[in-house]
């Protein structure tokens, strides 16, 4: 596998089992020319950030938050879900997201893996499992620094093992989000047999529409007040 390749792979590891309620996929560290002092100083804004979140969450009482199609989720899976998207943009250097971004997204993944589940797509226990140690291995086997301290870091900062990660958070990150991608490449294959000589820039076209229409038909409940409300 080329370098490049793999070190997208290893961070795109990362993202995904660290986004333990919904996933993003869109989502990769930016891996760029910034010179070391650079990038830990990104990570100091992203930890702090980080451990006075994972306090607030800790602290507060879990509550129902809203329902996406009768499914309740509660506060503490927003949150969670929240924090991790943002640690991801602030480690890139960017700002928050806002609450509406942020709403989307869980939103729209919440969404997919109900039409995952309703078009029969299932992911075990042991599928779950298998791909996490395959993640793992990646990880434990790269000469990528970086993803890796940014792993101690993280688990650091919310009080967790490695093995904790690994074999609790992971395993639950993963099989949701293979539920996700196998959707994702069952409408691909559809796509392609029905349409001749389509590209992957007009399948992903397709593909983005075909979540916000999913999205638009979903009927959406905020059981308490607005987000903003919930996190003070």
């Amino acid at each position: 596998m080329e370098k490049s390749k793999r070190i997208k792979l290893i961070q795109l590891t990362l993202i995904v089992g660290l986004c333990i309620v919904g996933l993003s996929f869109s989502s990769v560290f930016h891996h760029s020319s910034h010179v070391k002092a650079e990038r830990e100083s990104l990570n100091q804004n992203a930890y702090l950030y980080l451990k006075l979140e994972h306090k607030k969450i800790k602290e507060q009482a879990v509550k129902p938050f809203l329902k996406i199609n009768g499914k309740s989720f509660t506060n503490k899976e927003f949150n969670e879900f929240q924090i991790s998207r943002n640690i991801v943009e602030l480690n890139n250097g960017n700002s928050l997201l806002s609450d509406e971004q942020i709403k989307d997204e869980f939103i729209q993944n919440a969404v997919l893996e109900e039409e995952a589940e309703k078009q029969n797509i299932v992911v075990d226990e042991s599928e779950a499992e298998k791909f996490t140690k395959q993640m793992r291995q990646i990880l434990e086997q790269s000469s990528d620094e970086y993803a890796i301290q940014f792993l101690q870091d993280y688990l650091s900062a919310l009080g967790i093992s490695e093995n904790e990660y690994w074999n609790q958070y992971a395993v639950l990150a993963y099989k949701k989000a293979l539920k996700i991608s196998k959707l994702k490449q069952q409408f691909f294959n559809e796509r392609k047999a029905k349409t001749k000589d389509v590209n992957i820039d007009e399948l992903q076209k397709a593909w983005e529409k075909y979540q916000k229409d999913l999205v638009k038909k979903s009927k959406v409940e905020f059981i308490q007040g607005s987000i903003s409300e919930e996190r003070k």
